[in-house]
């Protein structure tokens, strides 16, 4: 009977896991950008920043609503603690709770555990996760060298305007005007 228990834990704690797999994109996205790339939440110059926080929050909650059972006490609790981070680290969040499962359940050899290797295995995983968050936010924070934009605008201008003298030959001078507007 102990180990019909064991069992019954091992699965739900599966279940969980992988709900919580599928919602690391999703915090990820939300983390990342500013408004997760909702194409529903409209930013403007004068929006306050509160306000942008409230609609992706919200926005999260209804693609998390799409993964975990609302209806399900606990399930609703873990979107709650979720969303409830709003100064926190989202991403961060899931994958801590990734790992307490594998240690609490996955590792546990007393509790109906997954084999050693394979508990190892999501160990090096969720640290391959880890490094792919510190990775993304690095690449978020860094600031682009002003001479490379500078660069960049100038030779997109010139490329732009070069693009008419390159069309000519190929498209004649009816298409030339329509397609460098189409490509620039």
């Amino acid at each position: 009977h102990e180990g019909g228990d064991d069992d019954c834990r091992v699965q739900r704690a599966k279940r969980y896991a992988l709900k919580l797999i599928q919602t690391f994109p999703h915090a990820l996205k939300y983390h990342l950008t500013e408004d997760g790339c909702n194409p529903h939440i409209v930013i403007r110059e004068e929006t306050p920043d509160a306000e942008i926080r409230a609609a992706a929050s919200l926005a999260l909650q209804v693609e998390l609503s799409q993964i975990w059972d609302m209806e399900d006490d606990r399930e609703a609790n873990v979107v709650w603690r979720i969303l409830a981070l709003e100064a926190g680290n989202r991403p961060l969040f899931v994958l801590h709770e990734l790992s307490h499962i594998n240690a609490r359940v996955f590792a546990d050899p007393a509790g109906g555990a997954l084999h050693p290797i394979v508990s190892t295995e999501i160990d090096r995983s969720l640290a391959v996760f880890h490094h792919i968050l510190g990775r993304c936010e690095r690449n978020l924070r860094t600031p682009i060298y002003t001479p490379y934009t500078k660069f960049t605008s100038r030779f997109l201008f010139f490329w732009c305007s070069a693009l008419p003298l390159a069309m000519y030959p190929l498209l004649g001078a009816m298409a030339t005007t329509p397609v460098t507007l189409l490509v620039s």
